[in-house]
């Protein structure tokens, strides 16, 4: 119960990180960029930094868990 514990803050953590994450990029993607293409492309970028991050902090998190098995 405990690990199924943690595993589900841990997940809430990641997705309320996450919707912070893109929403200062989307902040200022909006305020640096007035005009669309320019906004849309610093989301695209923002979108694929998130992916990566949160790709590196699952298997991060995951890794001592199957190590200690």
């Amino acid at each position: 119960p405990q690990n199924l514990i943690s595993l589900h803050s841990f997940f809430f953590l990641l997705s309320s990180s996450f919707f912070d994450f893109f929403y200062i990029c989307f902040l200022l993607s909006s305020i640096r960029f007035p005009f669309v293409p320019a906004s849309c492309a610093s989301i695209q970028l923002c979108l694929r930094f998130m992916k990566r991050s949160v790709k590196w902090s699952v298997v991060r998190s995951w890794f001592p868990l199957f190590r200690s098995r």
